[in-house]
């Protein structure tokens, strides 16, 4: 029985990404009776379109990566928004070819306080890592003086980020590159973790 399960639907663990994907063919779906009936026409299908929302969504898909492995250790991250805020006021403020290595230097050095204060002064995550996330805007509130900073991206940066490499947004594939790692890592299923847990 257990040998043919998989065959016949999803795992418990599968379930809700399963779910998720069947709540965003609804979406398609629904979008584009809305616009073919009001408009003649379906942009949501357009592959220039979905084009675009995946390179959209790549951005959100590197930061899902990073937050995965953070859940999958059961704890949280609530550093991230000003993390990310602070890693590219430093990279485009810097520019050239030092941008990127600054804007990963930021992340990593307050990757290493947040796993300082969790792994050794025992202060729960979410608490700890909501401290360094308000630290990180006042420090950057502080450095702009409460004002847009006048800095452009680097070469390197827009081209990641927004050009196209045969027709495919490049961001697409930083995000490939960067999440097919973290997808690999799972937890174990429910009943081996509620077993080890007896």
């Amino acid at each position: 029985m257990t040998a043919i399960s998989p065959i016949l639907g999803p795992s418990q663990d599968d379930r809700p990404i399963v779910i998720a994907a069947l709540f965003i063919l609804v979406i398609l779906i629904a979008g584009t009776a809305y616009t073919w009936v009001h408009f003649g026409s379906a942009p949501l299908l357009s592959p220039s379109y979905l084009l675009q929302q995946l390179q959209i969504g790549s951005f959100l898909g590197i930061v899902a990566a990073g937050m995965m492995l953070v859940i999958l250790i059961s704890q949280i991250d609530l550093s991230v928004p000003w993390t990310l805020a602070a890693a590219a006021m430093m990279a485009t403020a810097v520019d050239g070819p030092l941008a990127i290595p600054v804007g990963l230097g930021v992340g990593l050095a307050v990757g290493i306080v947040n796993g300082l204060g969790v792994a050794y002064l025992r202060v729960p995550s979410m608490i700890f890592t909501l401290g360094v996330n308000a630290v990180m805007r006042g420090l950057m509130v502080a450095y702009t003086g409460g004002f847009a900073p006048q800095t452009t991206a680097s070469e390197l940066m827009r081209f990641l980020a927004g050009e196209r490499t045969l027709g495919i947004p490049n961001a697409l594939f930083v995000s490939a590159a960067t999440s097919t790692p973290s997808a690999t890592r799972r937890r174990p299923p429910i009943s081996q973790a509620s077993t080890r847990g007896a």
